[in-house]
């Protein structure tokens, strides 16, 4: 047994993180206009 109690829902969690992305639509544009291309992000170098 892990013992982990989850502070949220699930429910409660997206309905906080859809919440989050509606008030935060101009955040979300920029990093759409950025350069960021999808790829991964990380600590991966490739050799």
């Amino acid at each position: 047994q892990l013992n982990y109690n989850p502070e949220e829902s699930f429910e409660s969690g997206l309905t906080k993180t859809i919440k989050w992305f509606l008030d935060n639509q101009d955040w979300c544009q920029d990093v759409l206009d950025s350069c960021y291309h999808g790829e991964r992000l990380g600590l991966f170098k490739e050799s």
